[in-house]
């Protein structure tokens, strides 16, 4: 793959197409993107009730990767690495009663990093903790709540940097995220089912020579998210068969656009719909369903990689799917 050199002159929000001539500058240090990662691993796990209110869970995984990746003409090589971890996992939940139940839990994470871009350091694996307590109710008949409170400390969480008009990345010493995630699902009646959701995070960069105490990047403090789905019924087609919509819209809160914390992405609020209509052949459930994705075709911005590289969402989509079930 070849890239070109990048061009100041065309205003991205005040877009005049079919004025700029070809280019024939190709900037040689930014082709030929490779990356190639091989990972395996195994696991075993195991949950045993201890008696009618006590259940443990315990499990055990093994990661190892080999990572290659690198860019330009001709080729530089910026990782090269392989590692391997043994990563824990174990919980338990007591049930109150049949319908409220505590848990809690601790887990260790381990991910191989790897960039085409130019490093400042090597690029250890990022590895984590995570703690989370929480519990679960049945409100009512068919609506479950569940509450969590999680705290995840993670370090060489790999960062992008704009140094000298050019993307670097590196790894941030140790960043931690606490927050609070709600959700609520169920049938609110016998045709009208309902899932919310909503989370609250401070992700904070905790270790780190440069951005100390800054937001993570692409992090939201807030996010939610609402769907609701209607089942309408037979439609008086054919016998059997049935119809049911849906919408909701999801929240996105502000994010920090880079490291450095320079700039922010705009909080967002998507939404999305479907019908549905499926019936009986020959004994065999067959279901059309046709989603739209963005409904309302807003332009907005989910994730960045530094004020260079900012993602655009989807526009809006139509998507049509069908599906026979056995």
């Amino acid at each position: 793959m070849l890239r070109d050199k990048k061009n100041a002159d065309f205003d991205i929000y005040h877009p005049v197409y079919g004025l700029m001539p070809v280019s024939t500058k190709v900037s040689a240090k930014n082709s030929d993107h490779r990356r190639n990662l091989k990972s395996y691993g195994w696991f075993m796990q195991d949950a045993i009730e201890l008696t009618d209110k006590w259940i443990v869970l315990a499990g055990l995984r093994y990661d190892h990767f080999d990572v290659f990746s690198g860019k330009g003409r001709p080729f530089i090589t910026n990782t090269e690495s392989a590692g391997s971890k043994l990563i824990p996992r174990t919980g338990v939940v007591y049930k109150l009663t049949p319908e409220i139940s505590f848990y809690g839990s601790y887990s260790e994470s381990f991910k191989p990093n790897s960039s085409i871009a130019k490093q400042i350091s090597s690029l250890p694996p990022e590895q984590g903790q995570s703690w989370e307590i929480g519990s679960k109710v049945e409100l009512l008949n068919g609506v479950t709540g569940t509450l969590a409170l999680f705290d995840i400390a993670k370090r060489n969480v790999m960062v992008n940097e704009l140094i000298d008009g050019e993307t670097v990345t590196r790894t941030a010493g140790r960043v931690r995220s606490q927050g609070i995630e709600l959700d609520v699902a169920g049938q609110l009646t016998d045709n009208l089912s309902a899932i919310a959701t909503y989370a609250y995070i401070g992700a904070r960069v905790t270790e780190d020579p440069n951005n100390k105490g800054n937001q993570m990047t692409n992090v939201a403090r807030n996010s939610a998210s609402l769907f609701l789905t209607q089942t309408l019924g037979s439609t008086g087609w054919q016998s059997g068969d049935e119809m049911r919509i849906g919408a909701g819209a999801r929240y996105v809160g502000r994010r920090a656009g880079d490291a450095a914390n320079r700039f922010t992405l705009d909080d967002y609020t998507v939404a999305d719909a479907f019908i549905s209509y499926s019936l009986l052949v020959n004994h065999y459930r067959v279901k059309w369903q046709l989603n739209v994705k963005n409904l309302f075709d807003k332009t907005y911005y989910p994730s960045s990689g530094g004020n260079l590289r900012v993602a655009v969402g989807e526009p809006r989509q139509f998507v049509l799917r069908a599906s026979i079930d056995f």
